[in-house]
């Protein structure tokens, strides 16, 4: 039994044991997003509120609630996607990332002329969430042993070796 997790956690792929729950990273990315959203809301909203009133902390809020939805779809489109296989995966991440990549553009753009709408605050917090959700998609990711090709040093957030 040593031996068995031992292979496992030198490389899940020489294990034909090793069967990873298929969609199980793309799933804990879709959840991640929305957490890592609601904690990055408070500072973002409060500084916001701080320094360009209501409108900056509704701006804030509606920006990362935006930024957060968009990683959960993509998140669940690839959990829905690894199920089809890796053509597929593939053809839907690259195709998300170009719809998502469209739709920031354009909230930006059609955004910013509208009253409403605090348009520093709106660029400032979009940028600010897509770099935290995508680092932290990142590293969730770079920890998945189903990436072999990447060795980063990294053990899985929830501290369990192999799959």
């Amino acid at each position: 039994m040593a031996s068995n997790s031992s292979a496992r956690s030198a490389s899940p792929l020489l294990d034909p044991s090793v069967s990873p729950e298929v969609g199980g990273t793309e799933h804990a990315m879709a959840r991640a997003a929305l957490r890592v959203g609601a904690l990055l809301a408070v500072p973002l909203v409060l500084g916001a509120l701080a320094v360009r009133g209501t409108a900056g902390a509704l701006t804030a809020l509606g920006t990362v609630v935006f930024v957060a939805g968009n990683f959960y779809v993509t998140g669940r489109s690839l959990q829905w996607a690894a199920k089809l296989g890796p053509v597929v995966l593939q053809a839907v991440a690259l195709g998300g990332f170009l719809v998502r990549l469209m739709l920031y553009g354009v909230m930006i753009v059609v955004l910013r002329p509208v009253e409403a709408i605090d348009g520093p605050v709106l660029a400032i917090s979009a940028a600010i969430a897509l770099v935290v959700v995508l680092a932290y998609e990142v590293r969730l990711v770079s920890a998945d042993p189903r990436i072999w090709m990447v060795d980063t040093g990294l053990r899985p957030l929830d501290g369990k070796e192999g799959a």
